[in-house]
Parts: structure tokens; C-alpha cells; sequence
């Protein structure tokens, strides 16, 4: 979508509108929250079967309990956005702003977490190098994708401003347009009236003068 006004954004998608890269945000943002959702439960039920079945002491299974939890959250943290993704693809298809600012918060919310996770010289768990600077790359991601979602919103923001002020120059014009002028109506004359009628009116005919002849 070109840019009309300099004060606009830049467009993050220029092999695209803002409307489709907002919905591809969407469908991604979804689809990576289900796939994180299935993956979590299907390995908090791997660990805590083989735990139950290796007969571990009480100081593991309290020190498990406790990574259950963590699990628990996390997955209740992907479903809600799944749910915030699927909000937004909706909100892009009809247009609404504040389904963007919706996803926008509860995104920016579920980034503080892996931010302070990676900022954080100690942490619970001793993450690999690499799953490290995947989760940074996913980081950046998720930056770009509420750029994606916040240049999308202001391009709404201009196109509602626009409309009010052709809905505002339309109706100006329409109180200072002339009223029409009334219909006027041509006399025609009578057709029981001519100019040999007219020029007759008032003149009473002679009457014949009697002629004399000589015997």
C-alpha cells in the first residue's frame, strides 16, 4: 500500500497491503502459539510419566512439581494467543483498530517473560546456545510482527480522518448550493383571440346605404 501522507509509516510489507500482512501476522502468530501448545503438553506428559514410573525420591518430585507448574503456564499462555491471533485476523479482515491494540497488548505481554528469561544470567533451566539465540531471533519476530500490526492500525487512523473530512467538505458544499430556481410559467394566448379579432374590437359595421335609381 503506497503512503500518501509523509507522516505516515513506512509499509513493512511492500509485496503486500497492510490488511493481507496483518492477516499473514495472524495466521503464523496462531498456528506457532498451536504448535508450542500440542508440544509443551505432549512433553510434560513424556517427563511426568517416566518420573512416575522411575520411582524418583521426594526432593524430584517436589523440584517437578514445580516445573509442572511453569509448563501449565506457559500452555495457558499460548492459548490465549492463539485466541488473541484469531482476534486479530478478524479484526484485519473487518477493519477493526481495536483488535489490533488488543493483540498488540496481550503480544507485548507474553514477550516479558522470554525477554527477562534471555536477560537474566541465571535462570531456572541452563538453555543451549542455540535454542538461546532462537528464542532472540523469535524475539525480533515478534517486534516486527507488532510493527506489521501498529503500521496497519495507523493507516486506519488515516483513512477514518480522510473520510470525516470528505463527509465534512460534502456536506459544506451541500449548504452552499443555490437553490433551484421555481419553474416559470409563459403566458400563451387565447385561441379564441386573433389580431383580426383585436383590431375589430369596438368598431360597429356600417350599415349598407340604400341606392336611388332615376326613373
Amino acid at each position: 500500500m503506497s503512503s500518501s501522507s509523509s507522516s505516515m509509516l513506512p509499509n513493512p510489507c511492500p509485496c503486500m497491503t497492510l490488511q493481507c500482512g496483518v492477516k499473514v501476522v495472524a495466521a503464523i502468530d496462531a498456528a506457532c502459539h498451536a504448535y508450542a501448545t500440542a508440544a509443551t503438553i505432549l512433553v510434560l506428559a513424556i517427563l511426568d510419566h517416566i518420573i512416575n514410573e522411575a520411582g524418583a525420591g521426594d526432593n524430584i518430585v517436589k523440584s517437578w512439581t514445580l516445573v509442572k507448574v511453569v509448563y501449565c503456564l506457559f500452555i495457558v499462555g499460548r492459548i490465549i494467543g492463539l485466541v488473541m491471533a484469531i482476534v486479530l485476523y478478524f479484526g484485519a479482515q473487518n477493519n477493526k483498530a481495536c483488535m489490533g491494540w488488543t493483540w498488540i497488548g496481550s503480544k507485548a505481554l507474553l514477550m516479558i517473560p522470554s525477554s527477562i528469561s534471555l536477560g537474566s544470567k541465571k535462570t531456572h533451566f541452563k538453555l543451549d546456545v542455540s535454542v538461546s539465540y532462537l528464542s532472540l531471533c523469535w524475539l525480533g519476530v515478534g517486534i516486527y510482527f507488532i510493527y506489521v500490526v501498529f503500521a496497519f492500525i495507523q493507516e486506519l487512523r488515516r483513512q477514518g480522518q480522510q473520510q470525516e473530512c470528505d463527509e465534512m467538505r460534502d456536506s459544506a458544499t451541500a449548504t452552499v448550493a443555490p437553490a433551484p430556481f421555481p419553474p416559470q410559467f409563459q403566458l400563451q394566448p387565447s385561441p379564441l383571440t386573433s389580431t383580426d379579432n383585436n383590431d375589430n374590437y369596438g368598431t360597429v359595421p356600417s350599415k349598407p346605404q340604400p341606392s336611388f335609381s332615376p326613373v
